[in-house]
């Protein structure tokens, strides 16, 4: 008999195996997709850890509609100025658009004067550097 390598016939029974673990790994895929619940951030901070929505109660809804009768429904539950009026700033509000954009400008110009660690641009300075040093040589 012949002598055949190990890995030969090694690799042959798995060749023979591939038609039966494709048929598994689809049958696991169609079996996660027909069970799986929804995964992700969204689903866990809309559901919670829960497999199932919770239950409105009588209390609950009660509580809802007492929260929708305090609030107007406006943004902050400011009501809209009639005309004429101007709207009162915060002391808070005066600094944030001139700081927001003072720390906007500051990243702009640390980002753009960064200091620069590509590897190509290493590289490059280090080809034009050997380049310098042979044609001196010459």
């Amino acid at each position: 008999a012949a002598y055949t390598p190990p890995n030969l016939v090694l690799s042959l029974f798995l060749m023979s195996l591939l038609p039966i673990l494709r048929f598994s790994a689809r049958a696991a895929a169609t079996h996660r997709q027909a069970t799986a619940r929804p995964r992700g951030l969204y689903s866990m901070l809309t559901r919670g850890l829960a497999s199932t929505p919770p239950v409105r109660t009588p209390e609950r809804t009660a509580e809802l509609e007492r929260l929708a009768e305090e609030h107007n429904g406006f943004l902050f539950g400011e009501l809209p100025l009639k005309s004429g009026e101007s709207r009162q700033r915060e002391d808070w509000e005066y600094t944030y658009i001139p700081m927001m954009t003072s720390g906007f400008v500051l990243y702009a110009i640390a980002y753009l004067c960064r200091p620069v660690s590509s590897m190509d641009e290493w590289a490059r300075e280090r080809a034009l550097e050997r380049m310098a040093a042979d044609a001196e040589e010459e």
